[in-house]
């Protein structure tokens, strides 16, 4: 992939009277850097033995000056990029440091946000006219031969900075960036736009959440402190009620009073920005079928998650359910910035009920703060840790259980799944989903301990099927007393089966005790029909045509 390296293009384009362009994408820049020798060992295993950098006219401090550094002014990263340190078999560009001027006229008094959209690679420090505004990866004061703290991926991050006194000023004004790579690169990469605007807006939403016969949860985000509103009614674009927050950057509203087995029209707003008209359906006090969607482990496979997206919604599901890895890296908002621009549609009509992948903790570990900011999940049990993610829900008279793969090992969640399902005796059916599934014959292969602690305890409750992925495909069987489906399609690269498949080796008896049925490597989802007495699961290709054929599971409750 080839970047330019910052692409800084002033523009006096007013696109709308609230939205101003300061720094566009596209041209020539100042930029200085910091070079670092490389010992002499493979390229991208370098890094854990980087050497203080070589002193030189290029090497500068973490906050350079820009009066006295060298500075050139030309695209870096234009094919060119070794040459500014010299022999990209020795050196590495250890830091980058660049800076854009751009002017602001009158309509400084009316801007309230400013968003800086960046693509960077891989720590990234933003600072206007000596304020830092954003800081991704690198530590505060970290030398200069410091790595990033970790990997960036290859999406655009938005940040959102609310306007306070002094950070912007009539007449020119200064952008400085410092980018830095990880251990796995050998030059840092960025490109960056600025806008201002004059109101805040929504950025991600509305998302509709714990949807019930009389209530349901719907969420938004704004890209600065602002008071947030949800309209709603039974008409399209004709709202009886109104219910108004305060102050907030993360919005979440309670409906209450809704009429069961209804279409429920609504949009979000914030001052004069008001989203579209969206619709959701509450549940029916004792309905006849429970329709829900299964899939998972999209990653970067944007295009074919937008081309399941769509065909999912015109399924028209009761709700969805993710088995997780929906982005590539948990720790990049970035990615999920992309996840939910992808998803919107999808989420502002059907609630969506997701497990916790690997990748969606990504390496901080952190899956808290992304999970519970931006969906409308149910709460978790009191005892469940911070940074884990297990949990139940109820859809007419049907149970399931999100568990937490990440965290198998821990007794917190298996005391709590016994306790859970023996709660919900009642239920016409039990469902299970977790990220590891306890078999799969993929290069990941089945978790030993879901199948060895987890399959007991939800076989003894009768549950109808366990639901995973973290193998990129489909799969089907029963094995443990329980069935069990592996839906791994949602767009990340597909796996190919270890054994029993055409042109596969025979299996060891180990494999062969999953039971396996079926076995496809495609992209896909499964629909799901919860009868009286029986489930019917069919998987489909994302346009919608079939899999798999559909085959049915007795509930034995």
């Amino acid at each position: 992939m080839r970047w330019v390296a910052l692409a800084v293009l002033l523009s006096s384009v007013l696109a709308r009277a609230e939205h101003r362009v300061y720094i566009a994408a596209g041209a020539e820049h100042e930029w200085t850097a910091a070079s670092a020798p490389l010992p002499q060992v493979e390229l991208g295993r370098f890094a854990a033995r980087l050497v203080s950098p070589r002193p030189g006219p290029a090497e500068v401090d973490a906050a350079p000056d820009w009066d006295k550094a060298a500075l050139s002014s030309a695209p870096f990263g234009s094919g060119k990029a070794a040459t500014i340190v010299g022999d990209a078999a020795r050196e590495r560009v250890a830091a980058l440091y660049l800076r854009k001027t751009f002017q602001v006229g009158d309509e400084l008094e009316r801007i309230k946000v400013l968003e800086l959209r960046a693509r960077y690679q891989d720590g990234l420090v933003a600072r206007i006219n000596d304020v830092e505004v954003a800081r991704r990866a690198i530590d505060v004061g970290a030398p200069t031969p410091r790595l990033a703290s970790r990997a960036h991926g290859p999406e655009w991050e938005s940040f959102y900075v609310a306007m306070r006194p002094g950070l912007l000023k009539p007449g020119e004004n200064v952008l400085t960036l410092e980018v830095r790579p990880s251990a796995a690169r050998l030059l840092p990469q960025v490109d960056v736009e600025l806008t201002g605007r004059e109101a805040e807006r929504i950025v991600r939403g509305p998302i509709v959440g714990r949807v019930g016969t009389d209530r349901a949860t719907i969420a938004f985000e704004t890209d600065g402190l602002a008071v947030g509103e949800v309209r709603w009614g039974r008409r399209a674009s004709s709202y009886d009620e109104r219910l108004a927050g305060s102050p907030a950057v993360h919005h979440q509203f309670v409906l209450t009073g809704l009429p069961a087995d209804a279409a429920i029209h609504y949009q979000v707003a914030v001052g004069d920005e008001a989203s579209a008209d969206a619709s959701f359906h509450t549940m029916a006090e004792r309905p006849a079928v429970v329709r829900f969607v299964v899939y998972g482990d999209v990653r970067t496979g944007h295009d074919v998650h937008a081309e399941i997206v769509k065909a999912v919604a015109a399924e028209a599901p009761d709700f969805v359910v993710t088995t997780g890895d929906m982005v590539l890296r948990g720790t990049d908002d970035a990615d999920w910035q992309r996840f939910f621009a992808v998803a919107g549609d999808l989420l502002a009509h059907v609630p969506v009920y997701p497990v916790v992948g690997n990748h969606d903790l990504g390496a901080a570990g952190d899956g808290e703060r992304h999970l519970e900011d931006v969906f409308a999940l149910p709460e978790r049990p009191p005892d469940c840790p911070p940074g884990s993610a297990w949990y139940s829900f109820d859809v007419g008279g049907v149970h399931f259980v999100m568990l937490d793969s990440n965290r198998y090992d821990d007794e917190r969640q298996l005391a709590w799944l016994e306790a859970d399902l023996e709660r919900a005796r009642g239920a016409r059916a039990i469902f299970a989903a977790g990220h590891h599934g306890p078999f799969a014959r993929g290069p990941h292969g089945g978790e030993a301990v879901a199948a060895e602690r987890y399959v007991p305890v939800l076989a003894r409750h009768k549950a109808a099927v366990f639901f995973s992925g973290h193998d990129h495909v489909y799969q089907r069987g029963r094995a443990g007393g329980i069935d069990y489906v592996v839906t791994g399609g949602g767009g990340a690269p597909l796996y190919q089966a270890r054994c029993g498949v055409l042109g596969r080796p025979e299996c060891r008896s180990k494999d062969k005790a999953d039971g396996m049925d079926a076995f496809i490597s495609a992209n896909h989802y499964v629909v799901v029909e919860v009868y009286r007495d029986d489930a019917r699961l069919c998987p489909k290709r994302p346009d919608g045509t079939p899999l798999d054929a559909c085959f049915r599971v007795p509930l034995s409750r």
